[in-house]
């Protein structure tokens, strides 16, 4: 659990070291950074409401999960 925390951080300050690099203030990177680690949860959300209306049978929505996979990867 230590492992994710850290990997946690390690994002956050790497995001908000990029919005930094873009010209943004201190704080605005900061929120920016914070914003971005809460990326992928809008897609299952949908996926989920989705599923629960009956919109496709499979219990695994992949190309949300796909998507929101690749966007954490690039």
């Amino acid at each position: 659990m230590e492992n994710l925390y850290v990997l946690l951080v390690i994002l956050l300050v790497a995001r908000a070291f990029g919005a930094l690099a873009a010209g943004m203030n201190k704080r605005d990177s900061i929120g920016i950074g914070t914003a971005m680690s809460a990326g992928g949860a809008v897609e299952l959300i949908i996926a989920d409401i989705a599923l629960q209306a009956g919109l496709f049978s499979k219990p695994t929505p992949v190309p949300a999960v796909i998507d929101s996979c690749s966007h954490r990867l690039s």
